[in-house]
């Protein structure tokens, strides 16, 4: 028989044994904040660390023997709310990853509308094809200004925050964003890299950046806000970077959950973030999550969400699915700006068609058949580069072959063409050559500016997208 007493006390026994430490899954919970927070706000601090980039390569320009050139623009810095416009096609000395394209001229401009609403003034471009990619501060593209929509007459668009209260003139077109800052890319086509980079010049610079108040002559001694260099955090410092640049530039409503994510470990949606101030299973948990983020993306970077049966992987979502976080983080660690699928669309691969990594140290073949050749209403090309997103070094400044060179590219006698991707130049010439790395994985990309619609069926993809065949004979 048990007395009062030892039933109190085995009663106390057994609640003692239900007290727990629950250090594990605090640290759990974090972890899995910690992954899907880091998903989500990747394709911010890609921007964000994009600025970087820029003033390294502004600052590499400066020497008089450096083949990478800007507008003069930047001969004060780099500023919000300015056009800088490159001034070459883009080579193997711009170590800025993103795996740009070699077809096309860029610009970029860093907005911040809370310095007011601001006028990009778009001259007639009617000769060649033209892009504006409109991203925001998420690098989730808005709606294109471009020869593809027929913007080719021209025109003043205002870009208008998130606060704006003010008048839209009656010759403007409106673009609201959603936060104050955000990146905008202009693409212009080269037609021929010897003969067109003036002509490219002119149109640059007929484009113009400019203040509402300064139209409206409201304020005409604007001072210039420089681009700061961004600190590049790590560890749990890069969430309390993170949450920071999200306050600062609110994801749109629709993605309000993720702040109700962060709350789960006492992140705020307004009050300052110091990860110091984290309990250590919480620290611990948020530095696990920020690697299984990381990796996360390294796989998505290397495999898309679909493939044709020759391995190239593609994405007709890309640009477009802003609800897909990680797709969107995904294609901003990878190229940054990318071009929704109706402008143009990207295929990617580092696998031969036999689903082998592709390496430098060996030699390939692409064959494209006479009556599969690229259906585009604008151009084509293939293009080279390293693991890192990073065009392939070559010093003759080719990195792939295109539509552009048609007229130099060797046909076979049934109308196809063969090309050769290996390190060294072919005896027969560049025109049919696609340069790798001397040893080491490589990508390719294969691009389609303005692709017709076969191209945007999953049904007739695998038709146009032929495997990279590895070859042992000498060439």
């Amino acid at each position: 028989m048990i007395s009062c007493k030892d039933g109190i006390e085995k009663d106390e026994n057994i609640a003692l044994d239900k007290i727990k430490n629950f250090d594990k899954e605090k640290e759990q919970l974090a972890e899995s904040v910690g992954t899907q927070g880091y998903l989500f706000g990747v394709s911010l601090m890609t921007q964000m660390y994009f600025r970087n980039k820029m003033l390294k390569m502004i600052e590499v320009s400066k020497d008089p023997k450096s083949p990478l050139k800007f507008s003069a623009s930047v001969d004060d810095g780099l500023h919000f709310n300015e056009l800088v416009h490159t001034l070459n096609l883009a080579n193997h000395l711009m170590k800025i990853g993103g795996t740009p394209n070699v077809d096309t001229r860029y610009s970029v401009m860093f907005f911040d509308l809370a310095q007011g609403a601001q006028i990009l003034k778009v001259p007639p471009i009617k000769d060649r094809y033209f892009s504006i990619n409109i991203t925001d501060a998420y690098l989730g593209n808005k709606p294109y200004i471009c020869s593809r929509k027929g913007d080719t007459d021209g025109g003043n668009y205002l870009f208008i925050g998130p606060n704006f209260e003010g008048e839209v003139p009656a010759n403007m077109q409106e673009i609201k964003m959603p936060q104050n800052n955000f990146m905008v890319v202009l693409r212009i086509f080269v037609k021929d890299r010897d003969q067109d980079n003036d002509v490219v010049t002119t149109i640059q610079n007929q484009f113009a950046l400019l203040s509402l108040d300064k139209y409206q002559n409201k304020n005409l001694s604007e001072k210039k806000v420089a681009v700061p260099k961004v600190s590049i955090k790590t560890g749990v410092d890069y969430f309390e970077q993170m949450i920071g640049f999200m306050q600062a530039n609110p994801p749109e409503p629709y993605q309000d959950f993720i702040w109700h994510m962060f709350r789960q470990i006492g992140v705020s949606k307004t009050e300052p973030f110091e990860a110091s101030n984290l309990s250590k299973p919480y620290y611990k948990g948020l530095e696990r999550g920020l690697q299984k983020g990381k990796d996360i993306i390294d796989w998505k970077t290397w495999k898309r969400s679909a493939s044709t049966t020759s391995n190239w992987g593609y994405s007709l979502t890309m640009g477009v699915d802003h609800e897909d976080y990680l797709h969107r983080s995904e294609w901003a660690v990878q190229g940054l700006t990318v071009g929704s699928p109706i402008e143009a669309i990207f295929f990617n691969t580092f696998e031969d068609g036999e689903g082998n990594r592709l390496d430098g140290a060996k030699n390939y073949t692409i064959n494209i058949p006479a009556d599969k050749m690229p259906p585009v209403n604008e151009f084509w090309s293939i293009t080279s580069y390293g693991e890192d997103f990073n065009i392939v070094h070559n010093e003759d400044l080719h990195y792939g072959v295109g539509s552009r060179d048609n007229d130099k590219m060797a046909y076979n006698h049934d109308g196809s063409l063969t090309f050769k991707v290996q390190h060294d130049k072919p005896k027969e010439g560049k025109w049919n050559w696609i340069p790798t790395p001397e040893s080491g994985p490589f990508k390719l990309n294969f691009r389609f500016y303005n692709p017709k619609e076969v191209m945007l069926d999953p049904k007739t993809i695998d038709e146009y997208l032929p495997p990279i065949v590895e070859t042992k004979l000498k060439n």
